[in-house]
């Protein structure tokens, strides 16, 4: 938890005009990565072409919600915020807690939560982050 702690803080950091560039470009890059991840399991698993998923449209529901389902894995895998969240996903934060709220409300469904838990789990050991709900 210390990890995700720290990064957040020095997410913060970043976005309060600090002139430290180096150490926060190199943030935005390992949060750029972590999206990609994400974006990558999301897209192969639930069939969406890349490009419709980057859309800067809603798009077909389930392009709009293998999107949600991958704002949501950032958020809960990287401990991200929203704001950062949806910046990553050229989103506004409000959709993400919109995207987070819909995927939790979802996880009552035994099948829905299975595949939830397999792909969370993976995806956070990727990085070498506990993801204990």
């Amino acid at each position: 938890m210390t990890h995700q702690t720290n990064s957040i803080s020095l997410t913060e950091k970043c976005y309060q005009n600090s002139p430290e560039k180096p150490p926060c470009q190199a943030i935005e890059q390992y949060q750029e990565s972590n999206r990609i991840v994400v974006e990558s399991a999301v897209t192969r698993i639930f069939n969406i072409r890349q490009s419709e998923f980057r859309s800067p449209s809603r798009g077909p529901a389930p392009v709009a919600f293998a999107r949600q389902i991958a704002m949501y894995l950032t958020h809960v895998c990287y401990g991200l915020n929203f704001t950062v969240v949806g910046r990553l996903f050229h989103r506004d934060r409000t959709t993400v807690a919109h995207a987070c709220e819909v995927v939790e409300d979802m996880r009552d469904d035994p099948d829905f939560d299975y595949l939830l838990s397999t792909l969370e789990t993976t995806i956070c050991s990727m990085f070498g982050v506990d993801n204990q709900r």
